[in-house]
């Protein structure tokens, strides 16, 4: 069962309402979110806070949970952290940086295509 508060901060956070979404997100519990939708609550969190432009707070967690997702495997939220860091990225000026991400993130998607034949 989807936790009633992520789908509530998805819809702040669709419709640029990154304040509030921030002010939901840092009422909420990790601990007691279960495991499956712990990945949902970092991209939100991130989104959150690339939607109030506080990048470096963003790609030092984001490459954190980078490792963290690696380790267990989980392909396409891998994905989805490596493209919110090429955002980040892209948003600083750091273009070069995030043409790196992109081309991580089209091995990935290359090397999981071969899995799946």
């Amino acid at each position: 069962m989807k936790n009633n508060s992520l789908e509530e901060i998805k819809q702040l956070v669709y419709h640029g309402h990154f304040l509030e979404s921030k002010s939901l997100l840092s009422k909420l519990n990790y601990d007691a979110i279960p495991l499956e939708e712990k990945i949902e609550f970092k991209i939100l969190w991130y989104k959150t806070h690339v939607g109030l432009h506080d990048y470096e707070t963003v790609l030092d967690l984001i490459d954190y949970t980078i490792e963290s997702i690696k380790q267990s495997n989980m392909e396409v939220e891998l994905l989805q952290v490596l493209y919110l860091k090429s955002y980040a990225l892209s948003y600083m000026n750091k273009l070069d940086d995030s043409l790196v991400v992109a081309k991580e993130s089209l091995k990935l998607i290359k090397d999981m295509s071969k899995k799946r034949q």
